[in-house]
């Protein structure tokens, strides 16, 4: 295996998927916008404290553009504050997880 950060991150999305489409299936509707930026948002730190980076740049704008997203899923009026806060929780989760496992 070549990147192995790149195989957790694409388990940790796979597993947010998965999640998601649990979610549907007991009609609980989450946004899959907030889900993919604040999971892509956790990879991005784990991979600046993985490879001992000292750039604060790139996590903090990530952190902003999540929040840009969600509030404007918000003022669309696509999703509710408890859609976006469920598509946070599964973005963030299992990237938390597997995050544990390679760092």
């Amino acid at each position: 295996m070549r990147y192995p950060e790149l195989h957790f991150f694409f388990l940790g999305a796979l597993f947010s998927t998965i999640l998601a489409l649990v979610c549907s299936l007991f009609k609980i509707k989450a946004s899959l916008h907030t889900m993919a930026m604040s999971g892509f948002t956790i990879f991005v730190i784990g991979l600046n404290i993985h490879l001992q980076m000292q750039n604060p740049y790139w996590p903090a704008l990530l952190i902003l553009l999540t929040g840009v997203v969600a509030s404007s899923r918000l003022e669309m009026g696509a999703h509710t504050s408890r859609e976006i806060l469920i598509g946070l929780a599964l973005g963030i989760l299992p990237q938390l997880l597997f995050l544990y496992l390679w760092l």
